[in-house]
């Protein structure tokens, strides 16, 4: 606290020396001081939970070497860990301390001995191992006379077979660990120590545990990365055909072996793929052979057997030199690069399998088919076809890229790359690239993710020092490559994204550019650093000055393009890339780390090449991007609507798209921001294509939208998808395996690919891709910047701060937390990573620049006028279908197919839409499956189209129904959100909602004192918390076992607790037996609270701190500890405050009233100000403070204050009359200590307004309470009462749907809890006003005297 007003208040030596050091001659505790926590650790404010796919050691250089250390065996024998290992990059699948997994080389054929070795590392990947290698054979040859070393050399890279058989039978490591098994592995390797080499005898039975879903061992961005070598490798496939390979077991079987599946199966699949796709787009082809292994010299089969498949067309590749190395990994690499593979039972055949990510067709012998795999012998089963079909159509919409050569990435060009390709003209340079300042040695692998954002093309380029890798996603102009290089000025820069005034730039210099790109380098050569600030686009850039010895990365005004770097000292490193996953393949640590914020360029300092050691840029300089006017002078949105159209220009308008790209896609809700895209398309004469996941949108007005396009000539197409929980469920797959992973700032614990809404824009920006439309224009931006997700003072969603009202002074709100943050850049990112790993470009006209600075000059009444008011009157001026104030949100998991959500019109409408597309799709009306509607505004090309009347009169949409949608009053919305108790209701925690477990971990303290008040208020409490956190009954409410009780408690019968904990074990208790004697005499219940003498409440916060200090303090798991009172009752779970406040980093969060809960007994005013000198009223009985230090010395300070509000306010002197005045006016000591503190003495002033003292952060400084230490800084924010410690009444007694906790005090205790009556007369209360809290409190009260009486314990 500043010194001034402690001295002012006299309390500095008071609180230094009454805090902690207690003397134990009165009973008191003693409680060690901070001093002896100083290294303690610390919940930090924000703590990133790490991925599945943690950093590959293997980014480190090869000659790196581990320090010799040495281990014991089980055996006895020693192992040091500086032995060799495998040190290719699928080798060293985690950290170089992880154990070393090795396996014995097979005997046999290659397709075992392969086989054996993908499967040894899936299942080190799993368990978290590296792969040390293979035990080699002797004799490399196998059963064909193939040399195996030379086809792991094809496999794994060139002369990856010096890594893989380090050892072999005769010269083995001793071992650590030895396993028979895979089971046995999993169950014994939390034994193995760091580095530790462990043998498993046999991996083949590595899907032995059903339960695990088999993307846990091949994940498809290791499936992709094995099959990396032959993607480089020439097809024969027929150009622009779907490729189906078939692989035939022949030449080792007789022909009786039930192995050598017949070909009538084979024949059959031809037939059904045939059918889902039209033979003359297959291109099919035979692998087999005649020729038996060399140890025969008979053979059973010949040509003619094969006739039968050359008579439907397709193309036998026999291999008659069966001991030829290339026709094997010919064979290998189309099987594993097919659109769709046919299997045999082999595993020659399981090998490829493996490695396609397509479209695999298996026998049914298979123990762990993989996600993309369909049984094909399994043809009677009811859902066989529907599996086929999908696993066809997934090869389908592959087939034009998954099997195109990926660029060898593991080799760079030239050097002079530049000068080999001529004249420099660069073109719209989408994608994403990473720099490095050193040569990468594990590019595929840092890559991965990055690469598909830039599907077309991969380039590297060395120079000054680093290495410059751009993937190129081509959209308009010629195909020409990043980066951008000025060789005589020695300028270097990369590029993502978009710049649309590239063309007026250059107008100023009097020449044309011909793209975008080149506009970076000229802007700088004229303008320096402040360059960035001329660019009107989305971007993300990195430039190198190398004469200067300057680097510049920049983001646009809301980083719509993503930006990270890492910088480590230590090692002499850095690096910049698209995706923070690139530089932690790299190596980075979590902490060298660092994201480029939005509206932001920063300036480093490269080192001088001539430095004798590695060093790392450092940063220099920081500037925003653009600066907002935040100047509301204009009355009406005109001038917003005009810019609009031209935002909607300038990302869609090109007349310079590459072929086939010209055509935008969208998504088309029934909410306002798609429409008002969807209408400027239209007015600007581009024809999109609209894409609906059907989840909560209402057809009605779909359909509504897509007959006003075709009244006024606008062209469109539009389909409209209901999915399968099968289709969503692998969506959400494909972004676990494919996509950047992004964890929520807004929801910790929570990432992109948990998101519902994620799986419904991967599978619509698929269906755009598909079709070559590689442009997506996105409503994103809308809700942040013209709503924040609030609507007339009401917010919509929990994380709102303007409530959807704009104050007169904007700059007193500016920038609100979405506007750059919270959901603005979690939502981006979603979006980013989802289209990234389709290859698609996502462009955010909401965000323009211009638009979002002509919506901050509206005024706030034209602001305030309307939900979303430019763009309401915008679709009104157009005469566009839309419903007024509703706000639905894209919840792509609802509405999913063979589910029966809603029952209105709405709902009716739906069914009747689904009911006829699946009767004409299929003629069964099938319920379970994927379906979509296609329609158009105009003409249709594509065939199975419905006509808009039909769809119109499926749903009954007559034109006043249009019309009734369209001109719904706001006014209704208006008075609904009005509501305060409804519309004020935050929705529960969604990471929670979605199965993830948040990040932060909660201990809630309270206390416990006698035994009748402990089964009356105390158990209530724990068997509420229990419910609502850890019972296991309910599967649709969240559980979260993080949280866990503390109860401190004096009185209690040691049998007590005992039985409490055996039914309740997340509750702990912490007896003082020693404040016994400070308890109360009274038996009497109703003597109201003098069953405890008042000076107990700084005895029990005394006891909070003990605790807190010795026991939370130390887990790091623990975020944040909750101070409650016991008379309490939770009503459902609260999780998403904890998300809020980790959001927000909150240290300290109370809770007061802000003027919007409605009572019975008075005013709104009554409740929310004292009576006297109308301060903002707190509530006690509760607090949430972070599990730090700083927290930690907060609490002791408020508690020392409490005490002081106590026992001083008695004093005849001016100091006593001020805590006289304090206590009167908060009606209690702990609350007049909060003001006191959340004021820093300045009660009068600061108190006054709910907006200053409490609903926005509120930053003070504090004395340290450590010997020496400095002062600190700690940060505090209220909640709303009806959040979190509801204690009011309501008119009908029913309890608000706000609440989360009920605080049941007063006289309840007194009158009501102890006896079970249901009367109670008083100012502020009735039975009648609190009938529903009285229900849940005996709800609770029956529930745990059961659990009691169950446990075996006795209860009177």
């Amino acid at each position: 606290m500043l010194r001034s007003t402690w001295t002012y208040f006299g309390l500095g030596a008071l609180v230094g020396a009454a805090l902690f050091w207690v003397s134990d001659s009165s009973g008191w505790l003693v409680t060690p001081g901070l001093g002896d926590v100083a290294e303690a650790p610390l919940a930090p404010r924000e703590e990133r939970i790490e991925g599945s796919r943690p950093a590959s050691s293997a980014v480190q250089e090869q000659s790196s070497t581990r320090p010799p250390t040495s281990t014991t065996s089980s055996s006895g024998l020693t192992t040091t860990s500086s032995d060799p290992v495998c040190e290719l990059p699928l080798c060293q699948l985690h950290e170089r301390s992880a154990p070393q997994l090795f396996i014995l080389e097979h005997t046999d054929g290659a397709g075992h001995r392969m086989k054996s070795i993908l499967e040894a590392m899936a299942i080190a990947w799993r368990n978290k191992m590296n792969f040390g290698g293979l035990v080699g054979q002797l004799q490399p040859l196998t059963d064909q006379h193939i040399n195996f070393r030379v086809i792991s050399d094809a496999i794994f890279g060139e002369e990856a077979s010096k890594d893989l058989y380090i050892y072999n039978i005769s010269n083995k490591p001793r071992w650590e660990g030895v396993f028979d098994s895979v089971r046995q592995l999993e169950s014994g390797r939390e034994h193995l120590k760091e580095k530790a080499f462990a043998y498993c005898h046999a991996v083949n039975e590595w899907g032995y545990d059903r339960s695990i879903p088999t993307s846990s061992y091949f994940p498809g961005w290791l499936r992709n990365e094995l099959r990396q070598h032959l993607d480089t490798r020439p097809l024969l496939f027929a150009a622009g055909k779907v490729s189906v390979v078939i692989h035939l077991r022949r030449s080792d079987l007789e022909r009786s072996d039930t192995r050598a599946t017949p070909d009538a199966y084979y024949y059959r699949l031809a037939k059904e793929i045939g059918h889902i796709v039209s033979f003359e787009t297959l291109d099919f082809h035979v692998w087999s052979s005649t020729k038996n292994i060399p140890a025969y010299d008979y053979h059973y089969w010949t040509s003619k057997d094969y006739d039968g498949y050359r008579e439907r067309g397709m193309t036998v590749h026999l291999d008659e030199q069966i001991d030829n190395n290339d026709d094997m990994i010919k064979a290998w690499t189309h099987m594993a690069r097919a659109d769709i593979f046919i299997m045999s039972q082999s595993s020659f055949s399981m090998v490829p399998a493996y490695l396609n990510t397509n479209c695999v067709i298996y026998p049914s012998n298979i123990d762990a088919p993989l996600e993309n795999w369909v049984d094909g012998k399994d043809n009677k089963r009811s859902q066989y076809q529907a599996s086929l079909q999908k696993c066809v159509a997934r090869a389908v919409e592959g087939s034009q890229t998954e099997r195109r050569p990926r660029r060898a990435v593991g080799t760079a060009p030239c050097a002079d790359h530049f000068a080999m390709i001529g004249p420099i003209r660069f073109y719209s340079p989408v994608g994403s690239f990473l720099v490095a300042n050193w040569l990468i040695s594990n590019l595929a692998y840092s890559n991965f993710f990055l690469q598909p954002r830039g599907p077309d093309e991969t380039t590297r380029w060395q120079g000054y020092g680093f290495d410059f890798v751009h993937n190129l996603l081509h959209m308009t102009g010629e195909k020409v490559l990043q980066p951008f290089h000025d060789p005589d000025r020695r300028l270097v820069a990369l590029f993502n994204g978009e710049i649309y005034n590239w063309e007026e730039l250059g107008s100023e210099l009097g020449s044309s550019f011909r793209s975008d790109g080149e506009v970076i380098l000229s802007e700088y050569q004229r303008h320096g650093g402040s360059f960035v600030r001329r660019l009107d686009g989305e971007f993300a850039l990195a430039l190198f000055d190398f004469q200067r010895r300057e680097l510049i990365l920049a983001r646009d005004p809301f980083g719509t393009k993503p930006l990270w770097f890492a910088s480590s000292a230590a090692l002499g490193r850095f690096a910049c890339a698209s995706y923070r996953s690139a530089l932690e393949r790299l190596g980075f640590e979590e902490q060298d780390i660092h994201q480029v914020e939005p509206n932001t360029a920063l300036h480093l300092r490269l080192p001088s090449t001539e430095a004798g050691e590695a060093e790392a840029p450092v940063v220099i300089h920081q500037a925003a991007v653009f600066e907002f006017d935040m100047r509301q002078h204009k009355a009406d949105t005109k001038d917003w609507q005009k810019l609009f159209l031209k935002a909607i220009q300038k990302r869609a308008g090109s007349t310079r798209f590459a072929p086939g790209r010209a055509v935008p896609a969208m998504c088309l809700s029934d909410g306002y921001d798609s429409g008002s895209i969807a209408v400027a398309l239209g007015e600007l004469g581009i024809a999109p294509a609209m894409y609906t996941v059907q989840a909560r949108e209402d057809v009605r007005v779909l359909l509504a939208r897509l007959e006003a396009m075709r009244v006024r000539h606008m062209n469109a197409s539009w389909k409209l998808t209901q999915l399968s929980q099968e289709e969503f469920q692998r969506e959400k797959t494909f972004l676990r395996e494919n996509a950047e992973k992004v964890f929520y700032k807004l929801r910790p614990g929570y990432a992109n690919v948990d998101d519902k809404a994620a799986a419904g824009l991967s599978w619509i920006y698929r269906q755009a891709a598909h079709f070559g439309q590689r442009l997506f224009l996105s409503g994103s931006g809308a809700d942040e910047v013209i709503s924040d997700y609030g609507a007339y003072g009401a917010p919509l969603e929990f994380h709102s701060t303007l409530m959807g009202h704009f104050p007169e002074n904007l700059s007193t709100a500016f920038p609100w937390l979405n506007f750059y943050l919270g959901t603005q850049q979690d939502y981006l990112a979603k979006e980013e990573s989802t289209a990234g790993a389709h290859g698609v470009e996502t462009r955010y006209p909401f965000l323009d620049r211009s638009l979002v600075q002509e919506f901050l000059w509206l005024s706030n009444d034209a602001k305030n006028s309307l939900y979303k008011a430019p763009i309401h009157e915008f679709l009104a001026s157009e005469q566009f279908p839309f419903v007024p104030g509703v706000k639905r949100g894209f919840s792509a998991d609802r509405n999913l197919a063979g589910s029966s959500e809603g029952h209105d019109d709405a709902g009716a409408a739906r069914a009747r839409l689904w009911a006829r597309a699946r009767a004409r799709e299929r003629g069964d009306g099938g319920e379970v499956e994927t379906a979509t509607v296609a329609a158009c505004s105009h003409q249709c090309e594509e065939e199975g189209s419905f006509s808009l009347e039909e769809l119109m009169e499926v749903v009954e949409l007559e034109s006043v129904r249009i019309k009734d949608l369209s001109e719904a009053l706001p006014a209704l919305q208006r008075a609904r959100a009005r509501r305060a108790q409804q519309a004020l209701r935050p929705p529960l925690s969604l990471a929670a909602a979605n199965g993830v477990e948040p990040t932060p971990g909660v201990v809630i303290l309270t206390s416990c004192m006698e035994e009748h008040y402990f089964l009356t208020y105390c158990g209530p409490l724990f068997s509420s918390i229990g419910e609502a956190f850890h019972s296991p009954s309910d599967e649709s409410r969240p559980r979260v076992p993080v949280v866990k009780v503390m109860v401190a408690t004096a009185g209690l019968a040691a049998a007590t607790l005992e039985a409490v904990s055996r039914v309740m074990p997340w509750v702990e208790f912490a007896p003082f037996q020693e404040h016994e004697e400070q308890l109360s005499s009274h038996e009497d219940p109703t003597e109201g609270e003098n069953y405890r003498r008042l000076t107990y409440q700084s005895l029990k916060l005394q006891q909070y701190l003990l605790l807190w200090q010795t026991r939370i303090l130390p887990l790091k798991e623990v975020a944040f500890v909750l101070c409650m009172d016991s008379d309490m009752v939770v009503a459902k779970p609260f999780m998403h405050v904890f998300e809020l406040l980790q959001q927000r980093q909150v240290d300290i969060a109370f809770s007061y009233y802000d003027g919007t809960r409605e009572v019975p007994w008075g005013s709104t005013e009554e409740l929310a100000f004292t009576k006297k000198k109308g301060y903002v009223r707190l509530q006690g009985g509760l607090l949430i403070m972070r599990n730090s230090l700083d927290a930690l010395q907060w609490f002791a300070t408020w508690k020392s204050l409490t005490e002081v509000t106590l026992f001083h306010n008695e004093n005849e002197n001016d100091l006593g009359q001020r805590w006289r005045d304090l206590l009167e006016e908060f009606k209690g000591p702990s609350q007049a200590a909060l003001a006191f503190l959340l004021t820093q003495g300045e009660v009068e002033k600061v108190m006054k307004d709910a907006a200053t003292c409490c609903s926005s952060l509120r930053s003070i400084e504090l004395e340290s309470l450590r010997p020496g230490g400095e002062n600190f800084r700690v940060t505090m924010m209220g909640l709303p009462t009806q959040y979190l410690n509801d204690a009011e009444s309501t008119a009908d007694g029913l309890l608000p749907q706000t609440a989360h906790i009920v605080h049941l005090k007063g006289t309840w205790w007194r009158n009501v809890l102890p006896e079970g009556r249901r009367e109670i007369t008083t100012p502020t209360r009735s039975f009648a006003w609190n009938w529903q809290a009285f229900e849940l409190w005996h709800h609770h009260y029956v529930h745990f005297l059961r659990l009691l009486r169950d446990g075996g314990f006795e209860v009177h």
